[in-house]
């Protein structure tokens, strides 16, 4: 689940790229995520590798709570509205979504990631190409510094946490 925002953070997120968990005893950690080329272009496309290990069983009723900003004036971080999956939005009860939305397999999938609950523990890892996108007149306005926080609870207990801040070409 925590790949989930892990990709809607790459598809909006400052000069290098960052990346901090945010909770203690966490059942999922995050080793590595690196990007090629960074900063990553969505308009020519680009390769995510990641490193995560997820430590304990992850299922039941999961809710995803995206905090996703974007730096403007070089101080001024200004929150992205939800929109469909994007932006900053509460995901609540994942694993039923994953029954329901088709769009939201079609992400996981581009990172090579299981469309099903629950999360056993396990090392996932990978490299996966994502394809450019076409972004047309809205090209100027994604490229920029972005901050992203993402958790992931079970009944209102956190099982995962993880910030990153980085910068998105288009």
């Amino acid at each position: 689940m925590l790949k989930l925002a892990v990709f809607i953070g790459l598809l909006a997120l400052t000069h290098a790229l960052t990346v901090k968990q945010c909770a203690t005893d966490s059942a999922i950690q995050v080793n590595s995520i690196e990007f090629s080329p960074y900063p990553p272009n969505l308009s020519q496309g680009f390769k995510v590798t990641y490193d995560v290990d997820i430590l304990r069983s992850v299922g039941g009723k999961i809710d995803i709570h995206v905090n996703l900003k974007r730096k403007v004036m070089w101080v001024l971080w200004i929150p992205i509205p939800c929109s469909g999956l994007i932006g900053s939005c509460t995901h609540n009860d994942i694993c039923n979504l994953m029954n329901t939305k088709e769009e939201l397999c079609v992400m996981l999938a581009m990172l090579g990631l299981p469309c099903r609950c629950p999360w056993n523990a396990q090392k996932l890892s990978g490299s996966n190409g994502i394809a450019p996108h076409d972004l047309g007149a809205a090209r100027s306005f994604v490229t920029g510094d972005y901050w992203l926080k993402a958790e992931v609870t079970r009944d209102g207990h956190s099982l995962a946490c993880i910030e990153l801040e980085m910068k998105l070409a288009a």
